[in-house]
C-alpha cells in the first residue's frame, strides 16, 4: 500500500504552540472531556493512481464541570500513544512519541445541586449527567492523532492481517482552576479505523 499524502480534517486542526511538560499538575476529577467523533482516521484510494490518502480526523472536544466544581482554564493537554498493554506504543522498534498542545479554552463552573435534590449531588453515571455537570464548553477542533501512528496503524493492519489490538492515545488535559491551582485529568480512547467526521 502507497501513502501519497496526509489530510487533517478542520481548518483549526491545531498546530499552535506547543506547551511544555509539567510536573506541578495534581490528578483531578471536577472535570470532564468528552472527544467526538474520536480518535482516528480513514484513507480514499485514487481509483488511477491506486495512491492513497490518509485523513487525520480532528474531533471537537466539550468540556465540562461536575456539580459544585469550580470553573478553570485548559490551558493545553499532552496525549502519549499505548499499545493494549498500556506500555508506550512501539513500531519497528521505535517508540511513537506523543506530543503538548496548548490550549486557552475556559470551562465554567458546575451547577449546585436544587433544593429538592437534598443535600447529595447525584453522581456522574447517574441518568441526571447533564443537571450536574456544568454547561458545555465546545473546544476548537483538536489534533489528537498523528501521521506517524496512522501510517504505522495501517503498516502493522497489512502486515498481520486484521487490525492492531487496543492502540490508544493517553490524553492529559492541563487546567488552571479558578483559585489558580494547576490540575489535570486523563482520558484514553481507541484508535479508530475507519473513523469518519460525523459527530
Amino acid at each position: 500500500m502507497k501513502f501519497t499524502s496526509i489530510a487533517v480534517l478542520a481548518v483549526a486542526a491545531l498546530l499552535s504552540s506547543c506547551t511544555t511538560r509539567e510536573t506541578n499538575f495534581l490528578p483531578t476529577a471536577d472535570y470532564v472531556a468528552n472527544i467526538k467523533p474520536g480518535v482516528g482516521f480513514f484513507t480514499t484510494t485514487d481509483a488511477v493512481t491506486k495512491q492513497t490518502t490518509i485523513t487525520l480526523i480532528a474531533p471537537s472536544v466539550q468540556f465540562q464541570a461536575i456539580a459544585g466544581a469550580i470553573g478553570g482554564v485548559v490551558s493545553g493537554y499532552t496525549v502519549r500513544y499505548l499499545d493494549q498493554s498500556n506500555n508506550p506504543l512501539q513500531f519497528n522498534g521505535q517508540t511513537i512519541t506523543g506530543f503538548d498542545e496548548g490550549l486557552g479554552v475556559v470551562v465554567e463552573p458546575g451547577r449546585s445541586c436544587d433544593a429538592g435534590v437534598g443535600n447529595q449531588c447525584p453522581l456522574i453515571g447517574s441518568k441526571n449527567l447533564q443537571y450536574v455537570l456544568g454547561p458545555i464548553t465546545n473546544g476548537d477542533p483538536q489534533r489528537l492523532i498523528t501521521g506517524e501512528v496512522a501510517s504505522a496503524y495501517l503498516t502493522e493492519r497489512a502486515r498481520a492481517g486484521g487490525d492492531p489490538t487496543n492502540w490508544k492515545a493517553e490524553i492529559t488535559f492541563k487546567i488552571q482552576d479558578a483559585n489558580g491551582a494547576n490540575r489535570q485529568f486523563t482520558i484514553i480512547k481507541n484508535v479508530q479505523y475507519p473513523l469518519e467526521n460525523t459527530k
